[in-house]
């Protein structure tokens, strides 16, 4: 009899549970690591880093809905820097915006509208991602202001490069091919010269 209520006790006493200094090492530990890896994991979400993968999402809808609605599509490059020129009334509203892209329409009229497409809305972006420059193969260098770059119904576009600038020190280019779909990305800034003779 002895035995079997030493036997029960062990039993009962392996079922009681944790105690509360037990409980209280478990929450200050995952506190501390909590406290290590939320920053880390919310800074990669938040990284203006991904705004690149969001242009180039963007690049590639433009090219969907311009062939899908039969329609010419123009991807609106509002640079960092504002224009320096005065706008019409009628597009000042679209052309004056600053460091986002655009998908807009031209009516017969030459007015301006943005699209109807709910996914290819007006993105603004944060200071800490710098659109700084617009390149076209036709020697077109756009530094300030919105840079127009048609996409067309028939599955092309024109020979392209953006440059952006993340946390003012990481550079990137976003290279748009006439007859790509999707664009290409390089680390640092780079011109349509460097590009063709890298054999790019």
């Amino acid at each position: 009899m002895l035995t079997s209520q030493a036997g029960n006790k062990s039993e009962i006493r392996g079922n009681q549970g944790f105690s509360l200094v037990e409980i209280l090492i478990v929450i200050a530990l995952l506190s501390i690591i909590s406290a290590v890896v939320a920053p880390r994991i919310s800074s990669f979400f938040d990284s203006p880093k991904k705004n690149i993968s969001l242009v180039s999402s963007i690049i590639v809808k433009t090219f969907d809905d311009a062939f899908v609605n039969n329609r010419i599509n123009l991807l609106a490059v509002h640079l960092y820097f504002p224009a320096t020129a005065d706008f019409d009334d009628i597009n000042k509203e679209i052309l004056e915006r600053t460091n986002g892209l655009s998908i807009v329409t031209v009516a017969p009229d030459g007015v301006l509208s943005d699209s109807s497409n709910r996914m290819l809305k007006t993105r603004e972006f944060a200071t800490s991602f710098m659109i700084n420059r617009v390149l076209f193969a036709d020697g077109r260098d756009i530094t300030s202001g919105t840079a127009l770059i048609p996409f067309y119904p028939d599955g092309f576009t024109k020979n392209v490069i953006i440059h952006v600038t993340v946390e003012d020190t990481e550079r990137y280019s976003i290279i748009i091919s006439k007859l790509m779909k999707y664009p290409y990305v390089k680390e640092d800034h780079i011109d349509f010269e460097s590009m063709w003779k890298s054999g790019f």
